[in-house]
């Protein structure tokens, strides 16, 4: 009987792991994105682009440290991107550029937003059997 002493909650780590390698993964490619584009562009375009990189990096600590607030947070993120850019981008941008540049910022991270919560609210619920030595009947 001493299998039945483990705890139960193992099944949903699979979302933890996949929502923080997926915040990794965009935080690095907006990190490369924004210092290229900065120093191709020179000026005060790098500074902006240090600054998207700096938020970026913030967004990805508060995933790894502080998992609550940080997927509420690039949950809030993700969907204000995806409704301010497209306002911002139209008439500048052409169609062809802004969405896939909206796949591309939003869903891996609203993704792994939603992970975290999913993750997150299954741990809370799921029944863990206490690690107790077996009673004698």
């Amino acid at each position: 009987m001493a299998d039945q002493n483990v705890s139960i909650n193992r099944g949903g780590k699979w979302m933890r792991i996949v929502a923080r390698i997926l915040a990794t993964l965009w935080f690095g490619f907006w990190v490369f994105f924004s210092i290229a584009s900065g120093m191709e562009e020179g000026g005060k375009s790098f500074i902006y682009h240090l600054i998207g990189a700096l938020v970026c990096a913030v967004l990805l600590l508060m995933v790894w440290f502080w998992e609550k607030v940080g997927s509420i947070i690039i949950i809030a993120f993700s969907l204000l991107f995806a409704i301010v850019y497209p306002i911002w981008a139209i008439g500048r941008l052409p169609l062809a550029a802004i969405i896939p540049t909206e796949i591309i910022m939003v869903l891996p991270l609203l993704l792994a937003g939603i992970l975290l919560v999913l993750y997150r609210r299954q741990s809370k619920t799921a029944p863990v059997t206490p690690l107790v030595p077996d009673q004698p009947a």
